[in-house]
């Protein structure tokens, strides 16, 4: 198990939590939804999280949606 950090441009939502699972979809209608993992590490002030990711899990991009 890997882990991959997420930055976004805006405030993370107040409820977010470690222990969380974290889901992606790179498919442009959002039909496609992928598990990523469990949050590991939360920063507010850099509008982070961090979360595990299978080795064999295809990555989000950048356009994706989280």
């Amino acid at each position: 198990m890997a882990s991959i950090t997420l930055k976004f441009p805006q405030p993370l939502n107040v409820s977010i939590q470690i222990g969380d699972t974290t889901y992606y979809s790179n498919d442009i209608n959002g039909v496609d939804i992928q598990s990523m993992g469990l949050i590991t590490a939360i920063d507010r002030t850099l509008n982070t999280v961090t979360t595990e990711i299978d080795t064999n899990t295809i990555r989000p991009t950048l356009t994706s949606f989280i």
